[in-house]
């Protein structure tokens, strides 16, 4: 095998499926799992597209949470300490 044929194998490996039998995180069987490059846990296909829609969702509940806090009127007043300290920081 040559040098060259040896590093396109092992960057396919790297991007492939585990070639060990792993355990999926979630069903806790033996199975050819996948990497979430999150949270770096192995999953079968089925719960990886469960996994990565829950973090999904749990993605948008926090924009929609940060978009409220900031749809909030800024009642803070320009003599506040907190506003005085960011006026002299800028």
């Amino acid at each position: 095998m040559t040098k060259r044929f040896g590093i396109i194998i092992q960057r396919f490996n790297e991007h492939s499926p585990s070639n060990l039998s792993t355990k999926c995180f979630t069903y806790k069987e033996e199975t050819t799992t996948y990497p979430c490059p999150g949270c770096s846990k192995q999953f079968c296909l089925t719960n990886l597209v469960k996994h990565r829609e829950e973090l999904q969702s749990q993605f948008h509940q926090t924009n929609e949470f940060v978009q409220i806090l900031n749809d909030q009127p800024k009642n803070i007043p320009n003599d506040h300490p907190a506003i005085i300290q960011i006026n002299l920081w800028e």
